[in-house]
């Protein structure tokens, strides 16, 4: 079987913001409606510290869709219980729940992010 690791690292990628060697693409956004797409890559050794994503207003949402699993590493941890859990799929809250990726020891990690903010209402 051929890896399609050499395909993926052929993308455009552009590091991520936490600057710990994990990569993305941005897919889709729209400030219109709030929210956006991305793929991420996490090569061995990345990984993501402890942290949330503040947004200005409104309630942060994210749906993460592990396409490829890392061999031994790259966990995604939640302090806090999502919101819907199942197979490769997670809901949760990134501007209230703490969340990070555990230090990728062997294989590479890749994952198909969704992220939407939903306003207030007063």
């Amino acid at each position: 079987m051929v890896s399609i690791e050499k395909y993926i690292l052929k993308l455009p990628w552009e590091d991520g913001r936490q600057n710990t060697g994990y990569k993305k693409i941005k897919l889709l956004e729209s400030k219109r409606f709030l929210f956006d797409v991305y793929l991420l890559y996490y090569s061995e050794e990345t990984l993501i510290p402890r942290h949330t994503d503040k947004v200005d207003q409104g309630r942060h949402y994210r749906l993460n869709c592990t396409i490829k699993k890392a061999v031994i590493g790259g966990k995604f941890l939640l302090e806090a219980k999502p919101i819907f859990s199942w197979w490769r799929f997670v809901v949760f809250r990134p501007d209230l729940d703490t969340h990070c990726v555990s230090k990728i020891i062997k294989g590479y990690r890749v994952v198909l992010s969704i992220g939407w903010v939903k306003k207030q209402t007063k």
